[in-house]
């Protein structure tokens, strides 16, 4: 039979065992992957939406020279045209015939009366002024009577033609209509001249200015990508979208652009700013503001900081860390203020 000795100093080092604290060595430890921040600049994109227009340098309106009457419309809306196709066929009304017989008949008449003056001198019988009268007056009539002609009121039927081949961006006759001199009845608008016309949110658009890049692309083409300068930065808002217009246009225009109307989307690339860059996944937010956290000495300590610019991966922070700063990437959602970090695999 065997005999355990049991030591009457076993009990008491057990209650010690329980009574005694923690090591400092076994504190609760959070594990953290860390990157070292560093200085640099950071262009930030901005995403905007727009559409493929004309350009007003290469649009060209069609315009009535004197009252006329519609006969005939022969294209349509949106529709490509060459340059001298008939676009709609105009009569004069009956008041601008009217009006051009007068002149027909008013430099008529002041031609037979330069001449009788003329005749008149000759003979000793008129004068000087009453001939440099006759004279002013035949001038005027002539003038009065090829401006009647140039604007094609001495014809019954005529034919406005397109002045450049493009799309008939816009048809405001109707057969029928009886237009005023000065009304324009189409618009036609080179491709070649086309731009984008843009919406910028308020805030985006103090920080772009003519000359910045942009690339445009389709919604459903992702992969086309064209580039382009912004030519204008619109003032003010616009009341119906809420946005403020912009104006961009292409660098190099390929021969294949989209047709007029397409929706376009734009990233503009804003000016670069200096400051300290982290990665993105190392920034947070809480009801306090923006915030990270650093190691120092071997403790998360939170920092509030402000972004300047931020990508996908990538935030610019203006201020509230050193530049060289040891940040927590990854495990920082759960960490507080002062808590014990350690660095894990990454």
């Amino acid at each position: 039979m065997k005999h355990y000795f049991r030591s009457p100093l076993l009990p008491i080092l057990l209650s010690l065992a329980v009574l005694l604290p923690v090591s400092a060595s076994a504190a609760p430890s959070a594990g953290v992957t860390t990157m070292a921040a560093h200085s640099g600049s950071l262009s930030e994109t901005v995403l905007s939406y727009g559409t493929l227009a004309a350009a007003p340098a290469g649009s060209r309106n069609v315009i009535v020279q004197y009252d006329a009457i519609v006969e005939e419309v022969m294209v349509h809306a949106g529709e490509y045209v060459a340059q001298g196709t008939p676009l709609v066929r105009i009569t004069t009304t009956p008041a601008a015939a009217a009006q051009y017989a007068q002149a027909r008949s008013a430099h008529d008449l002041a031609r037979s009366e330069f001449q009788r003056q003329k005749r008149l001198k000759k003979a000793g019988l008129s004068s000087n002024d009453q001939l440099a009268t006759a004279r002013k007056s035949l001038n005027d009539a002539l003038a009065q009577l090829k401006a009647q002609k140039k604007a094609g009121a001495s014809t019954g039927s005529t034919l406005l033609k397109a002045p450049v081949s493009g799309v008939v961006t816009s048809l405001s006759a109707a057969q029928g209509d009886q237009l005023t001199a000065g009304s324009a009845v189409a618009s036609v608008s080179s491709k070649k001249g086309l731009v984008a016309r843009l919406g910028l949110e308020p805030e985006d658009a103090t920080r772009l200015s003519p000359g910045d890049k942009a690339t445009l692309s389709m919604p459903l083409d992702g992969n086309r990508k064209m580039q382009a300068t912004l030519s204008s930065v619109g003032g003010m808002i616009d009341p119906q979208s809420r946005l403020v217009p912009a104006i961009a246009t292409f660098d190099n225009p390929p021969e294949n652009l989209p047709v007029i109307g397409t929706t376009m989307v734009a990233h503009l690339s804003l000016p670069p700013r200096e400051g300290i860059l982290v990665p993105r996944s190392a920034i947070l937010e809480d009801g306090e503001g923006t915030y990270t956290y650093t190691v120092e000495n071997g403790k998360a300590v939170r920092h509030n900081v402000n972004i300047l610019a931020e990508t996908d991966t990538t935030s610019l922070i203006g201020k509230g860390i050193a530049p060289d700063a040891t940040v927590i990437v990854s495990g920082n959602a759960a960490l507080e203020d002062g808590i014990a970090v350690h660095e894990v695999s990454k």
